[in-house]
């Protein structure tokens, strides 16, 4: 837009000859000054044009560290989840927005959760045997023991710059609960046309419990692997998910079947939901999640629930997150 320029008009004061515009002395003649000369108007200058605003800064999630989102921030949330009492069970899997919701306030340096898991944490809950978290803190209150873990989906670069993983684990009146959230800043609505097409970088972390006639295990499930696409025209998510679970005491890798996702994008505000499905087996599991970053760059999603046993396969019952990005 170009700059207004104000131009203030000087005020030219003739000078007096003579004391003009007094009266002469006596006997003597009256002089008229001669009339001052007009003044030349300065010439207006010409308006410099002002630069183009650059290109917004993409949404970084590191910024929430920063005065850019003010003194605090509140962060929605899809979340999975398994409670262990008395036996695993899967919680359900919660769309977008209707997760847990993690609040950060700069000053103090203050993150709270709200929801399921009401726990608030300051600086003195700093967690320090965790490694690798953006964010590890812990704190036990009476009995019951809470401890927010927030991290980079991808341990390698590059990072992903808006979403996040988020772990949320609570020992409550003896019963535990484990609940695996996505949360980040989710992509603008001017920019989810570019939400479209394959997502190839991906990552799929989370556990599984394994049944069968000898008990149950648990197994983590970061060697799944995972395909995901984006059909912005036909509102379609549709994913591959390879879950591959290794022990958690160690031991060689158990294939836990294949499962397929055939769901729904919402073009209007980014969110993803789809149920899993295994052929030839009965599963009761789902997939919610968001689509995040600039231009649509990023997708995160919560996923989780049951698969029944079937012949030789053991009963499974998961948690996890899942992110990719182009």
């Amino acid at each position: 837009m170009a700059r207004a320029w104000l131009t203030i008009p000087l005020l030219a004061i003739g000078g007096c000859s003579g004391g003009g515009g007094t009266a002469a002395p006596s006997g003597g003649s009256v002089s008229t000054p001669a009339p001052a000369p007009a003044p030349t108007p300065a010439p207006t200058p010409t308006p410099t044009p002002t630069p183009a605003p650059p290109a917004s800064a993409p949404a970084r999630f590191a910024d929430i560290y920063s005065f850019r989102y003010g003194a605090g921030v509140t962060l929605p949330s899809a979340c999975a989840g398994i409670t262990s009492a008395p036996t695993p069970a899967a919680l359900p899997v919660s769309a977008w927005g209707q997760g847990l919701v993690f609040r950060f306030v700069l000053t103090p340096q203050v993150w709270s959760i709200a929801g399921e898991v009401a726990v608030g944490f300051d600086g003195r809950d700093a967690d320090g045997s965790v490694q690798g978290a953006e964010v590890a803190l812990a704190k036990t209150i009476g009995a019951d023991r809470y401890a927010l873990r927030i991290t980079q989906p991808f341990a390698a670069e590059p990072a992903l710059l808006s979403a996040r993983s988020a772990r949320v684990d609570a020992r409550v009146g003896g019963m535990e609960r484990r609940h695996d959230c996505v949360l980040g800043l989710p992509t603008a609505a001017g920019e989810l046309a570019a939400a479209d097409g394959s997502y190839p970088r991906t990552v799929l972390r989370g556990v599984a419990y394994v049944r069968d006639a000898t008990g149950t295990r648990s197994y983590l499930l970061d060697m799944s692997a995972v395909t995901l696409v984006l059909d912005r025209a036909g509102r379609r998510v549709t994913a591959t998910l390879r879950l591959v679970g290794t022990p958690e005491g160690g031991g060689a890798p158990l294939e836990l079947g294949t499962a397929s996702v055939a769901g729904v994008l919402d073009p209007a505000t980014g969110s993803i939901a789809g149920p899993l499905a295994i052929a030839g087996r009965t599963v009761g599991a789902t997939l919610r999640g968001q689509v995040f970053g600039q231009n649509g760059a990023e997708v995160g999603a919560a996923l989780g629930g049951t698969v029944d046993a079937a012949g030789n396969a053991p009963a499974v019952i998961f948690s996890a997150t899942l992110f990719a990005a182009r």
